[in-house]
């Protein structure tokens, strides 16, 4: 699921950005185990300082704080 496209209906939440090489099945187990809901931002693979800025540029967008 991209991120873009799920509804956020929060005033806050916890993102956990993935290294460049995914997240391990075990690891992706855990974040599911911690109620993260695993999402992407698209097809390309970004470097995690990349996909921290926008990640959190489409959470702010959505949550209409920009």
């Amino acid at each position: 699921r991209k991120l873009s496209k799920i509804p956020l209906k929060v005033r806050a939440c916890r993102l956990a950005i993935g290294p460049e090489r995914g997240w391990f099945y075990r690891e992706r187990e855990l974040l599911r185990s911690a109620n993260f809901h695993l999402v992407d931002l698209g097809d390309r693979i970004l470097r995690v300082e990349t996909a921290v800025i926008s990640a959190i540029t489409v959470i702010l967008v959505k949550i209409g704080q920009i």
